[in-house]
């Protein structure tokens, strides 16, 4: 049963740490103004885009696993 619990804790830290790099990524996607050089800003928000929606596909394929 202690197994169970940890794994179930294990996968709950990592869905929050998904959401919390999702938050982070559409933030910064939302809020960029320069981006490093060689780069476009449109690239830039699309890539900080992908992230975000990859960050949150994977937050729900482990929801689902938990559940």
């Amino acid at each position: 049963m202690n197994f169970t619990y940890l794994i179930e804790g294990t996968l709950f830290g990592l869905i929050v740490l998904l959401l919390g790099l999702a938050g982070g990524s559409f933030f910064t996607m939302a809020t960029l103004k320069r981006p490093a050089e060689g780069s476009s800003l449109v690239e830039s928000r699309i890539e900080f885009g992908f992230y975000g929606v990859a960050s949150l596909v994977f937050a729900g394929l482990l929801t689902g696993i938990l559940s």
